[in-house]
């Protein structure tokens, strides 16, 4: 560093005997450029300055502002969490061994178990083939563990999820399960059947 640009810098040369390779060790504090070491290295010399108060105030206070971010955060996960559990308490868990079981080409009956004495109802919700899932019952009381879905299509898949309900919120959705429709029966033949003595058509 030049005799020039030390004099810039507010840092005297020391003598004629300052070379141009004298170094000057600063160092970052925070996310400034301040002054915390300064260190004058000559070819038989060294020479540190003493830190000026200005940049031992300006660490302080980066040193504060740091530990009241720390603190700041802290806080606010704690808080996160706290709400989290009581979210977490608030809702009922989702109904236990939920089952679809096809009963007819037009007909498919789900069965659940309650799994928690505070429930007051069951929301049910549909997915046809890869669509979108759409609640399609709401089924109140907490003994009701049974449900007969009588809208369906025969020899279509249909999924199922449910939610428990409480007053104080809404459980998550229990695992999904299937259920496709039987085939519809064949329609009856109405072909004409020949039983005449002279071979005439007899429709029966």
């Amino acid at each position: 560093m030049s005799r020039r640009a030390l004099t810039a810098m507010g840092i005297p040369a020391l003598d004629n005997r300052t070379p141009e390779h004298t170094k000057v060790v600063l160092n970052h504090i925070g996310e400034g450029y301040y002054l915390n070491k300064i260190w004058v290295q000559g070819k038989d010399y060294g020479y540190e300055f003493p830190i000026p108060e200005n940049v031992r105030m300006r660490e302080r206070e980066l040193n504060a502002k740091a530990a009241t971010s720390v603190v700041a955060q802290t806080s606010t996960e704690t808080k996160q969490t706290e709400e989290r559990t009581e979210i977490a308490q608030a809702a009922p868990p989702p109904p236990d061994g939920l089952q679809a079981t096809t009963i007819s080409p037009t007909e498919i009956d789900l069965y659940w178990n309650n799994s928690d004495p505070t429930v007051t109802g069951y929301l049910i919700e549909r997915q046809t083939g890869g669509g979108a899932f759409v609640q399609i019952a709401n089924v109140a009381g907490v003994v009701n563990h049974f449900y007969q879905d009588l809208n369906v299509t025969a020899a279509t898949q249909y999924t199922y999820r449910l939610r428990a309900q409480s007053p104080t919120g809404i459980s998550v959705y229990t695992d999904p399960v299937a259920a496709t429709t039987s085939p519809a029966p064949p329609a009856p033949s109405c072909a004409p059947k020949y039983g005449g003595s002279n071979g005439s058509k007899v429709i029966k």
